[in-house]
């Protein structure tokens, strides 16, 4: 991963490009995996946007987020890690109003998940790894300061559903959807 946002970043040199560190609350889809984990998680998120052509921007990032929870009946540890991959296209339009410039976008691509879950329950799969692609749309707003510096928020859905992970005949156990809604902003720099 570390290699991959690495020739991303190095791609800055040739066109314009924002590097945005955000934090953001994701609220995963699944009710089954909300009664388990929880409804609010932290997500944290590393992305660079790159201008190909006019409006036309390539974007990529990486996240990372993790939920502590006790399963339904049993009421046994378990703990949910995700870090989702993008790779997408956004349209950017860029406006000034009262000497602020705002880029406003557009995206949609592919968000590749990698999913681990940790049970401490004998009726389970102890350690269940998962991974595979699913797709993202996102609405975003970056407000440029300065030439260098700016902040962003943004809006977006993401999904994906694993099949069932393995366990007892006699327990009952649903795919695991882990995409949802996330909301956050943060601070970016502009190359």
């Amino acid at each position: 991963m570390k290699k991959a946002f690495l020739f991303l970043a190095s791609l800055t040199t040739l066109f314009a490009a924002d590097i945005d560190f955000n934090a953001a609350y994701f609220r995963p889809d699944s009710g089954e995996i909300r009664d388990i984990y929880g409804e609010h998680w932290f997500l944290t998120e590393a992305k660079i946007t790159q201008e190909l052509y006019e409006m036309l921007n390539i974007w990529g990032g990486v996240g990372y987020t993790y939920a502590n929870g006790k399963s339904i009946g049993e009421g046994d540890r378990t703990r949910m890690q995700i870090v989702p991959l993008t790779l997408g296209l956004k349209l950017k339009a860029d406006h000034t109003v009262m000497g602020v410039t705002t880029g406003t976008a557009i995206g949609a691509g592919m968000r590749y998940f990698f999913l681990k879950i940790n049970n401490h329950s004998d009726e389970v799969a102890q350690k269940v790894t998962r991974n595979g692609p699913g797709a993202i749309v996102e609405v975003s707003n970056a407000h440029y300061f300065t030439d260098v510096f700016h902040i962003d928020y943004y809006l977006n859905y993401s999904f994906r559903t694993f099949g069932i992970p393995r366990s007892k005949p006699y327990i009952e156990t649903s795919p695991v959807a882990v995409g949802g809604l996330t909301v956050g902003g943060g601070l970016g720099f502009r190359f």
